[in-house]
């Protein structure tokens, strides 16, 4: 379907605009294609995309070689492959507020030298393959505050993307993976995400994936691993996961069949030592299953005063007098599309300011609804 630009003369203060559209793509082709647009800016509002086709590029909205883009606030739904695509060198575009929904491959995809784009804010699901996907040399993209959910995987990073941030999505009840990356992907970071009853794995990084980082996230309710780190075809190495919290009862929290990559200051459902010096950190390191012999020497853990406890005040018990033989059970609630809390329980009787402190390495901000 051809349709023009509303008037605007394409500069980054007037950029042309698409908006108030509704499109029947009569199942074929794409419903808004633009291609090998460099240099003006435009934007694509509030428009309804659906009934594209089967097509490996097909989607409702496709953007081929095209920079300076703002989608913005569309449904791109019900589309025979995918619901948005940016491929062939589409840099500096922003993907938000869409909503991707029942598309047969992929809600959104990025492939193919697709660099420095923002996918923010929508919401994707329902496909039978990838919510959110990228794919061969994709850099330095950032994904952020979306909600994936019951496709096969939530977020999938996929032949030589790196230097890519997945941060502060829910990536939930997805059929394998909440977040996957494989073949090759380097130097990434998955961070303050919340990854929770996927039917496999919360995160899954497969053959030859190294120097990514995973920190921060709250990885809970997955049916069969909180996170998998895979011995296939090739090792993955030198990732660090780091101030996670894995709370998968049920499942396994964690396996690295890998060697070489760092597992430090994560809280673990079923840790087994005990934190007698009161300092926040377990006292034994925390095994993480798996070939590769990895160990979390610094688990977060707190089970209650086990030592004089500190006010500084020199009279032997060190406990403030307002507390003393009080225990306050402070609760920490995710409270997900109003059905779903993860409470996670600190005992308290001693200084306020360790108390913060420790609580701040658990806590994160509420998710979307």
């Amino acid at each position: 379907m051809y349709v023009p630009w509303i008037g605007s003369d394409g500069s980054w203060a007037d950029p042309y605009v698409i908006k108030d559209i509704t499109i029947d793509a009569n199942g074929s082709g794409s419903g808004i294609y633009i291609k090998n647009s460099k240099n003006v800016y435009f934007t694509i509002r509030n428009c309804t995309i659906y009934n594209a086709g089967t097509g490996t590029y097909d989607a409702g909205i496709r953007l081929e070689n095209v920079n300076n883009g703002m989608l913005i606030e569309n449904n791109c739904s019900n589309n025979g492959y995918n619901g948005i695509l940016l491929h062939n060198t589409s840099d500096n575009n922003t993907i938000t507020g869409n909503t991707a929904n029942d598309n047969l491959q992929t809600g959104i995809c990025l492939r193919d030298d697709c660099d420095n784009n923002t996918i923010s804010g929508n919401n994707v699901g329902i496909s039978q393959m990838y919510g959110i996907h990228l794919r061969n040399s994709c850099y330095n993209n950032t994904v952020s505050g979306n909600i994936v959910h019951h496709s096969n995987s939530g977020i999938e990073l996929q032949n030589a993307c790196n230097g890519n941030t997945i941060s502060g999505n829910n990536a939930h009840n997805n059929s394998f993976n909440g977040i996957h990356i494989r073949f090759n992907n380097d130097g990434n970071n998955i961070i303050d995400n919340n990854i929770y009853k996927n039917s496999k794995n919360g995160i899954t990084i497969e053959i030859q994936c190294d120097f990514n980082t995973v920190s921060g996230n709250q990885i809970f309710q997955n049916l069969e691993k909180g996170m998998h780190i895979v011995n296939d075809t090739g090792e993955c190495q030198n990732n660090t996961i780091s101030g996670n919290i894995f709370n998968n009862p049920g499942a396994s929290n964690a396996l690295d069949d890998c060697f070489n990559n760092t597992w430090n200051g994560n809280w673990w459902h079923n840790y087994s030592g005990v934190d007698a010096n009161d300092d926040g950190i377990g006292d034994t390191p925390h095994n993480v299953p798996g070939d590769g012999g990895a160990i979390d020497n610094t688990p977060i853990w707190d089970d209650g005063c086990d030592v004089s406890c500190g006010d500084g005040g020199g009279d032997g018990d060190d406990v403030p007098p307002d507390l003393t033989g009080i225990t306050i059970t402070i609760s920490i609630i995710l409270d997900i599309f109003g059905s779903l809390g993860v409470v996670i329980g600190v005992l308290y009787q001693r200084n306020p300011e360790a108390f913060k402190n420790l609580a701040q390495k658990l806590r994160k901000p509420n998710p979307r609804k």
